[in-house]
């Protein structure tokens, strides 16, 4: 049996592992340029109010487990999965040796299942360009696009919102909203490149078919006060309805706690998994299954120096 051995990145923005690292990661967002004080110190503010970002942290977890399942696949290949950010460390350029060593495919995830190619674009020459520096002609580069409809990535989804619905009372499962959150994107984005905007409506759809397969499309909803004004609404209705809510600028900090408030006792609460990034890498059927991480004790930045 031949060995075949692929290395795995997955990508993802990052984000500042102290608040004395802000600075840097936003000159870094802002492609090289100084931020204004008054940036600096309103991130401070925002990053020391909510306590710190995990993402580094889950997507690393993420990383450890799709490599423990792929590992499992028993065919002769072997897989070491690594994460790296665009904006942070460990740096998407920085991981590339690690994560190539020894293999014969290095395989690039945008941790977005929706994409954009102006959003995106960033992570694929960044990982292009340290890929290049390898100066290797006996590996090949394959890097994801969108993959929002993956089957085994729906389902995951899926099976999360039915966990939650199954916490509820009989009596009002049937009635209670699925409330599904994402970030707007720029107005020159949407305008250029309404595909990302539609991959959030198809995933969406996608997953309201799954739960209400006699019912109406999926409501999506921009405009924080008519989100908040939704929610409420909700309250009274008769049937389970899907609302796709995405959250721009507009939504001050305080609007979205009032909106996750007035939501939480009819949603439940739901962590999606990153089922099926496996099933992107080409040739190779496996599929993630990532565990969810018990929610941790907040802790302030004095208390633990990082997030």
């Amino acid at each position: 049996m031949s060995h075949t051995h692929v290395g795995v990145m997955l990508m993802t923005y990052g984000s500042p592992a102290t608040l004395d690292d802000i600075p840097a990661y936003i000159k870094n967002v802002y492609g090289g340029r100084e931020p204004d004080a008054e940036v600096v110190t309103e991130f401070r503010r925002r990053y020391a109010l909510i306590g710190g970002s995990p993402l580094i942290r889950i997507t690393q977890e993420q990383a450890q487990a799709l490599e423990a399942e792929l590992n499992t696949t028993g065919d002769g290949t072997t897989f070491h999965v690594t994460a790296g950010m665009r904006f942070s460390p460990p740096f998407i350029a920085d991981m590339v040796p690690e994560t190539a060593a020894g293999a014969q495919t290095l395989v690039g995830i945008i941790m977005s299942p929706q994409y954009s190619p102006i959003i995106m674009n960033g992570y694929i020459s960044t990982l292009e360009q340290a890929f290049a520096e390898l100066h290797r002609d006996d590996i090949q580069l394959k890097i994801s696009r969108d993959w929002h409809l993956q089957s085994s990535f729906l389902d995951a989804v899926s099976d999360r919102v039915q966990q939650a619905l199954a916490k509820l009372p009989e009596d009002v499962r049937d009635t209670t909203p699925v409330l599904l959150t994402a970030h707007s994107m720029p107005k020159r984005v949407i305008e250029n490149e309404p595909d990302y905007i539609n991959h959030l409506k198809e995933t969406a759809a996608e997953i309201a078919r799954r739960h209400q397969p006699h019912e109406g499309d999926v409501v999506s909803v921009k405009d924080p006060r008519h989100a908040v004004a939704l929610v409420r609404d909700l309250r009274t209705s008769t049937s389970r309805q899907t609302v796709l809510l995405l959250f721009g600028r507009r939504m001050r900090l305080q609007e979205s706690i009032s909106l996750a408030r007035d939501a939480r006792g009819h949603s439940g609460c739901l962590r999606i998994p990153a089922a099926a990034i496996a099933g992107l890498l080409a040739g190779h059927g496996a599929v993630l299954c990532n565990p969810c991480p018990q929610p941790r004790q907040r802790r302030s930045f004095a208390d633990r120096g990082r997030y």
